[in-house]
């Protein structure tokens, strides 16, 4: 069982780092490794906005997770989160139409 004890102190002190953690979280219950500085860049995080779903989720079907991202429609994303649904449309991870 993963615990918040197996996440690198790096990551744990990442400012708005939530979304990264439970995505390393994940990553290391499926017994898959990157380093949490990878991880962060591959899940789009910034200190301001952390990570939005749609982007950990594509950053764990890259990492070799499978993923089905499900969600309402939202009429106002931003380019960061368009770049990750086309991402995930192309990497078949997205449930219904975004």
């Amino acid at each position: 069982m993963t615990t918040a004890h197996d996440v690198p102190r790096g990551l744990i002190n990442l400012e708005n780092g939530c979304g990264v953690i439970a995505a390393c979280m994940a990553l290391r219950a499926f017994r898959k490794r990157i380093s949490w500085t990878k991880l962060a860049k591959l899940c789009g995080h910034r200190k301001t906005t952390g990570a939005f779903a749609i982007s950990i989720a594509v950053a764990l079907k890259k990492c070799g997770v499978a993923v089905t991202f499900c969600t309402d429609p939202d009429d106002d994303k931003l380019p960061r989160e368009i770049k990750d649904y086309r991402a995930a449309l192309n990497l078949a991870c997205l449930s219904g139409l975004p």
